[in-house]
């Protein structure tokens, strides 16, 4: 399980030997909290734990392993970009930290230094206004006169004409 530490999202209890001893209560002697960042490597046999045709959450097998006496280890890394995507505000968070800060270089390279990320084959009208920062994906179309404010728009989606459009995910289209 690789681990790190992000306070807002820190519930995994790590022990001294680098084993994950639980998922939820404050950390005990000799143990840490830290977050589970979605990468993991499982054990096949492991799969088996997970009821067929359901909704399983994996935090519920890992929870069930551990009292059957299973161990899991944790990876912990550090000195990476990391961000939880969960919510709308997370989203538009992450693209503000990828085109606004360059918190990811290379992601988005036709961008340059600009905060207004589109994609080449963007449809934009006359007069169209982007304001701090815009992300705007393969086929979209921005309609005359329109207004972008910290916005993403995905592949194909279309904003009408004269539309004002802040803090906002915008999908649509194929």
């Amino acid at each position: 399980m690789v681990l790190h530490d992000c306070p807002r999202f820190n519930n995994v209890r790590v022990n001294d030997a680098g084993r994950v001893v639980g998922f939820s209560g404050p950390a005990g002697a000799g143990e840490r909290l830290l977050a589970f960042t979605g990468v993991q490597v499982i054990n096949p046999a492991v799969l088996s734990l997970i009821p067929e045709g359901v909704f399983y959450n994996i935090i519920d097998c890992y929870a069930d392993l551990l009292k059957r006496g299973g161990t899991i280890q944790a990876l912990v890394v550090s000195g990476h970009f990391w961000t939880d995507m969960g919510t709308p505000a997370d989203y538009l968070q992450l693209h503000e930290d990828i085109v606004l800060k360059g918190r990811m270089p290379g992601f988005f390279p036709e961008r340059g230094a600009s905060p207004f990320y589109l994609a080449k084959d963007v449809v934009l009208g006359s007069g169209v206004s982007f304001h701090d920062w815009v992300a705007v994906g393969h086929g979209a179309t921005i309609g005359e006169g329109a207004s972008l404010t910290r916005v993403v728009v995905w592949d194909g989606a279309r904003i009408a004409p004269g539309a004002i459009v802040t803090d906002s995910i915008i999908t649509g289209g194929n």
